[in-house]
């Protein structure tokens, strides 16, 4: 019935009853007591609810941390093996390069040698018919 009427119609119910103001400031003073008392719970109840959703915040970050954090690990790892396959390939491509150079090079030798071989038969041949 108190909060029904609500603190005017209290307050005029108790002056006009003819009780003293003394009463009427003690009934002020009640209400005013339980509505503090209500605040300070409402204030409460926010306030855990805040923090609670601010811990629950700070978790995700964490896990969104601990997951880019192994993203990052992963990428660097594959790039790391990207970087070696391609010292590998270069590698393969530079001792290939190499062993084409050597055997092209013991070839014009070979090519040189015979060059020579048949110039000198021919030389030989020249003089041969010469005497014929």
């Amino acid at each position: 019935p108190r909060a029904a009427k609500g603190l005017s119609g209290e307050i005029l119910d108790n002056l006009c009853g003819g009780r003293g103001e003394s009463s009427v400031l003690r009934d002020l003073l009640d209400q005013y007591n339980e509505m503090k008392m209500k605040y300070q719970e409402l204030k409460s109840s926010r306030m855990s609810h805040v923090q609670s959703m601010l811990e629950e915040q700070s978790k995700n970050i964490l896990k969104q941390q601990e997951a880019s954090d192994k993203l990052v690990k992963h990428w660097k790892q594959e790039a790391y093996k990207q970087a070696d396959m391609v010292n590998l390939a270069v590698e393969e491509a530079v001792k290939e390069a190499h062993d084409k150079l050597v055997y092209l090079g013991n070839k014009r030798n070979g090519l040189e040698r015979e060059c020579g071989e048949l110039r000198d038969e021919v030389r030989r041949l020249a003089e041969e018919n010469e005497q014929l």
